[in-house]
């Protein structure tokens, strides 16, 4: 009788725990399931006019969407910072600091790129006293972008890299006014979040087209090499 008992409590007990394997499975499976969001935001491709001016155009993007009646030509000359490209002064190479300007011209393929800081300032000086929001972000995944701005509506910029590929150091110059030595990244990249699924986040990339699906593993690389930098502008009353 003892071993019948041992028997059915060993049943029962196999039973408790595949149904648990069962139901472990079914809440990771529907876990992984994201509904697919895809933001209706208007696009500009960079190419023609303005070849390092991948941060502008992602910006005038995000504007455009909310909006704020402005072009890309208006926001380099009214809006955004620019400063000396790198180049030699008796051997040394300087340059401004792209946290603090664009270094060169974005019309040119000869310019560089700007950071978060100066797309943010560029951004509250577009929208002047209309009322939106302007936020720089810093330290957040793209999953936590998508889940707080793209699920409520709000496109993002980022930093990443041209087609998601791995950053790797580039050119270096000295900024005169504070000695600091930049290391440039290449091919550093400014898109426009606007969407994700289970497998990918989608860009409009002023380089390629809009709405590019980019793999979560290869996006999240090339962002993260970038310091996870971002931008985002939203209604006021948000």
């Amino acid at each position: 009788m003892k071993k019948i008992g041992s028997f059915i409590i060993l049943l029962a007990f196999a039973a408790f725990v595949g149904m648990a394997v069962y139901w472990c499975a079914y809440d990771a499976a529907t876990t992984r399931t994201t509904l697919p969001i895809l933001l209706n935001v208007p696009y500009i491709n960079q190419r023609a006019d303005y070849p390092t001016g991948c941060e502008s155009v992602s910006a005038v993007t995000a504007l455009r969407y909310l909006g704020v009646d402005i072009s890309v030509d208006t926001f380099i000359d009214d809006c955004l910072d620019i400063g000396a490209p790198p180049h030699y002064e008796d051997g040394i190479r300087y340059g401004c600091d792209p946290y603090e300007a664009f270094p060169g011209d974005p019309r040119s393929s000869k310019g560089y790129g700007c950071f978060s800081p100066v797309i943010e300032r560029a951004c509250i000086r577009a929208v002047g006293t209309q009322p939106y929001t302007v936020e720089r972000l810093s330290g957040l995944t793209l999953d936590d972008l998508c889940i707080r701005y793209i699920k409520n509506g709000i496109p993002v910029i980022v930093w990443a890299t041209i087609d998601m590929t791995a950053p790797s150091p580039g050119s270096t110059w000295i900024v005169r006014e504070t000695g600091r030595t930049i290391q440039w990244m290449t091919p550093m990249h400014c898109l426009l979040l606007v969407g994700y699924d289970d497998e990918n986040y989608y860009f409009n990339d002023p380089w390629r087209d809009a709405a590019v699906a980019y793999s979560r593993t290869d996006s999240a690389a090339a962002y993260d090499g970038f310091g996870r930098q971002a931008v985002v502008i939203y209604p006021a009353d948000v």
